[in-house]
């Protein structure tokens, strides 16, 4: 029996398609003649956490950092086993092994992490699985390579893991240790929460610069046409760019004035090709912007779509090209997604190739596209349809016509500088008319310039005065989760280090959709939602901000855990794995930068305010100060005080209230006669402060006490 396992169920379904015969599939098991086709779902097994090789770890404790294992070990998924278990039995049965991950160092990983955990030691053959159509796939499965030659990618893969793993236990362990609250570190998610702390400190820093821009009237047979003076770009008296001094633009507006000059009009044909299919996060930016769906909602919407509908291709992909093998299966594609989204009368043109089917681009994935599968609208969500009907109007729109403008031109060379402008105007809306909504068309088509009205040509004008614009910088714009899932892709160009720099972008130099970036598309989403969870980062009105603590964590961070420089050091050493190294090359290296952080500790390592948990009202972080626990929002008036009713309250009880909105009984309270008495604490009801909770009899009685407001009622 050959077994083939494959990286997920729809790529196992689309392996049983390419081999002939009848098939039966029964508890995520095909059976097809002589093959039996199986998958995992992800990873199967995960790296053991450290107190499942020693129960004293369970406690953490600095004198057993940095932690260290020579030999990881992996154990399988809780909620896994019974398929770890399932794959076994196949495995001891299977005269060859077919690895069918995906053609990346993750996915020869996660075939033969598994395989070795079996202690198997029979043939294996590898399957090319970076296109997934029939005709590819049923060459692959002729075209098998033996799998040794392709290991060293899956130890690539492995080293890393090791390696975040290491600086997750290790890092997070040390800096909650030394800071008395919880703290974690990961390699992305620290660069991560380092764009937006760095975002908002260039708003916050930001000073506002007036500068200004002469727009002078061009006439032309008596025609006027609004223009711009655009300087020369080596003009010292630019800043940035721009001029800032008024009376420089006024000089230059008077001399310019009843100016007779040459003008030169040029008329240009252009086409704009319809936009490529999506990846995961340019759909996830889309429905941003579109629908305000956050990334991970996306990431959900888009996992029914293709596990529970079967509607939508793999969702995960870094990609936005598609091969030949789909460009040849389009007919039946538009014809099945056509009949779904309930449309006809679109000269959809199945023998259009557009940009998108390029082999060459194609990554371990392929763009996200609808699938010839029936599917029923009524039976999804609204959010299930919006995704759906985006991805399928995306995929549908690369069998039109490209949109046709004429666009006209106006320039004037001038000594220190232009005179120009432009209009544009279509004349084809091609796909345009079929993907853009009816405002997106209106704007198109308002142009109605008089730049139009003239052919291509010299022209004698005239300069008139016009106007001087006074305009002011503006800071970047706060990140949103969307854009900042999109930076994540590109956080290279933040990078001032140009060897940095160069090997993050050399690391994406084969994906068409990543320009030097950190994370993956399957987990950006996570990191950016554990981000807020953790309360590093918060989200107002779709905002992101970093909180007190974000922000004062990463201040105490050193370099080498909070840029994206670990993440290009690991590239190369996976290089070099890849070509063949020992895995441990890049576990060792990582083992000394974390031996080199904690031999190096200094006061900076420490919050300078201790935050011991989030506010009930405005979800900021509560800081510790002399007189008791203020919320970290200076508008805000949440407060526990230190000491209530003669008892101290300390940093564990008011971490404890703010968690879990109560404590259990504590002692040591007293009254005014100075009686001791027990009670506890809980946020009282409209969350403005705490209460303290007394028992007598079967009754509980209820009393506000330390909002900033004042006092204690029993007292008065």
């Amino acid at each position: 029996m050959k077994l083939i396992i494959a990286e997920k169920p729809d790529l196992g379904r689309d392996i049983a398609k390419a081999i002939p015969g009848p098939s039966e599939e029964k508890n995520g098991v095909i059976q097809k003649g002589d093959y039996t086709i199986t998958w995992v779902y992800g990873h199967l097994l995960k790296l053991r956490d450290p107190e499942e090789y020693d129960s004293s770890y369970a406690e953490w404790n600095l004198s057993q950092l940095p932690i260290f294992f020579p030999n990881w070990q992996a154990d399988p998924i809780p909620d896994k086993i019974s398929r770890v278990n399932q794959i076994k039995t196949l495995v001891t049965q299977a005269d060859l092994i077919i690895h069918a991950g995906d053609p990346d160092d993750e996915g020869q990983l996660l075939i033969d992490e598994l395989l070795r955990y079996y202690h198997y030691t029979g043939p294996v053959m590898r399957l090319d699985t970076g296109d997934t159509t029939t005709p590819a796939l049923e060459r692959a499965l002729g075209n098998l390579r033996d799998n040794k030659s392709l290991e060293s990618l899956g130890w690539s893969a492995y080293a890393r893991s090791v390696s975040d793993f290491l600086v997750g236990i290790n890092m997070s362990r040390y800096f909650t240790l030394k800071n008395h609250r919880k703290l974690t570190i990961g390699r992305v998610q620290t660069p991560t929460l380092g764009l937006v702390v760095n975002r908002d400190l260039q708003i916050e820093g930001h000073k506002k610069i007036l500068y200004y821009e002469l727009h002078p009237e061009i006439v032309i047979d008596g025609k006027s046409v609004k223009a711009k003076f655009v300087p020369n770009a080596d003009d010292a008296a630019l800043v940035d760019g721009k001029c800032l001094n008024k009376a420089l633009i006024q000089d230059l507006q008077a001399k310019l004035s009843g100016k007779e000059c040459s003008c030169t009009i040029e008329v240009k044909q252009k086409k704009e090709e319809p936009p490529l299919p999506f990846n995961l996060v340019k759909l996830q930016s889309y429905c941003g912007k579109r629908w305000k769906y956050t990334p991970a909602e996306v990431l959900d919407i888009t996992q029914s779509l293709r596990e529970k509908h079967h509607a939508i291709s793999y969702n995960r992909s870094d990609c936005q090209y598609l091969s030949t093998e789909h460009y040849y299966q389009a007919p039946d594609t538009i014809k099945a997604v056509l009949q779904n989204l309930g449309l006809s009368g679109e000269p959809f043109d199945p023998g259009r190739k557009s940009r998108c089917f390029n082999d060459e681009n194609i990554t371990a994935h392929f763009a996200v596209i609808p699938t010839d599968n029936p599917v029923d609208l009524s039976a999804l969500s609204e959010q299930e349809q919006n995704v759906y009907q985006a991805i399928a109007r995306h995929y549908l729109v690369q069998f039109l016509q490209p949109c046709s403008k004429s666009v006209t031109s106006l320039d004037i060379s001038l000594k220190g500088g232009h005179v120009k402008a432009s209009a544009s105007r279509i004349t084809n809306a091609g796909y345009t008319g079929f993907l853009k909504d009816a405002a997106e068309k209106d704007e198109d088509a308002a142009d109605k310039s008089i730049l139009h009205m003239f052919s291509a040509g010299i022209y004698t004008a005239t300069i008139q005065p016009g106007k001087i614009a006074e305009k002011e910088t503006k800071p970047p714009a706060r990140y949103t989760q969307s854009s900042l899932n999109e930076d994540m892709t590109r956080i290279a160009k933040y990078v001032t280090d140009p060897d940095i720099k160069r090997l993050l972008l050399e690391k994406d130099a084969d994906k068409k959709g990543e320009n030097g970036s950190i994370g993956t598309s399957a987990t950006r989403s996570m990191i950016i939602s554990e981000l807020i969870r953790k309360g590093y980062i918060s989200e107002t009105k779709g905002k992101l901000i970093s909180t007190p603590l974000g922000r004062e964590f990463y201040r105490i961070l050193p370099d080498e855990l909070k840029l994206p420089d670990m993440t290009a050091h690991w590239y190369v050493l996976q290089e070099e794995i890849k070509q063949g190294a020992d895995p441990d090359v890049l576990i060792s290296s990582v083992l000394s930068t974390i031996e080199a952080v904690m031999a190096a500790e200094h006061e900076t390592i420490q919050l300078s305010d201790e935050v011991v948990g989030q506010c009930p009202l405005c979800k900021k972080p509560v800081l510790s100060r002399s007189k008791g626990f203020f919320c970290s929002n200076s508008e805000c008036k949440f407060v526990i005080w230190k000491n209530i009713a003669g008892k101290t309250i300390t940093g564990s009880i008011a971490a404890q209230l703010l968690k879990c909105g109560h404590t259990g009984t504590l002692k040591g309270f007293k009254s005014k006669s100075g009686k001791t008495f027990s009670a506890g604490l809980k946020l009282n009801r409209a969350k403005t402060g705490v209460e303290l909770i007394f028992q007598k009899a079967a009754n509980t009685n209820l009393f506000p006490v330390n909002n900033r407001k004042g006092g204690f009622p029993w007292q008065r």
